[in-house]
């Protein structure tokens, strides 16, 4: 992942961010490993154009929906004062300032505020850098109209997140994933282990 700060007016930074190397994991022949091949070249393709306060509060995120599936669960909202370790604070992820669907597809409408839930669990000395190790949990639904059906998705996230304090910049990050999207009577879930390192 490759992330470049294109703009920064009256504290509101835009991020432009690009994925590289993308390999996807799942059963091996037939369609399903086609569409994951299909997948992972939109994907490395595909650049995501992000709107954050100063906080890092997500403003507004466009781009093809699998990035930013992906880039929703690695950026990390800061507090609004200090906090000492031990210290929790919440954020949301507004659904609706997130553009794309999975495969590329554009919703009719989209809606639903998922709570984000941060912990501050140390702050150590990593050689030259200090870092802050955080907890992340994401726990919510979300609405999508596509192609005049209602999805509903159910997210369930659990995240490891190391943060270098002289930039606010994550060191690396690791997300256990569970999502669950229905449509009428039918369910399909998923789980998805998301592992990102600072090069």
């Amino acid at each position: 992942m490759t992330m470049k700060v294109t703009a920064r007016i009256r504290g509101v930074t835009t991020i432009e961010t690009r994925l590289s190397n993308v390999r996807i994991i799942g059963p091996v022949g037939g369609q399903t490993d086609q569409a994951l091949r299909s997948f992972e070249k939109q994907m490395a393709s595909a650049v995501t154009t992000s709107k954050f306060d100063s906080h890092s509060h997500l403003l507004d995120m466009d781009g093809m929906g699998l990035e930013v599936m992906a880039q929703s669960f690695t950026y990390v909202a800061f507090p609004t004062g200090p906090v000492r370790v031990g210290h929790m604070w919440n954020s949301t992820l507004d659904i609706s300032k997130m553009s794309g669907a999975p495969g590329g597809s554009t919703p009719e409408s989209a809606g639903g505020s998922i709570p984000i839930h941060l912990r501050l669990d140390k702050i150590e000395r990593h050689g030259a850098k200090t870092v802050a190790e955080l907890s992340i949990r994401i726990d919510g639904e979300s609405q999508t109209e596509l192609g005049g059906q209602m999805v509903n998705l159910r997210i369930d996230s659990t995240t490891d997140a190391f943060i270098d304090a002289t930039d606010g910049m994550p060191i690396s990050l690791k997300s256990d994933i569970s999502s669950t999207a229905t449509v009428g009577d039918k369910k399909v879930s998923q789980k998805h282990i998301l592992t990102l390192k600072r090069l």
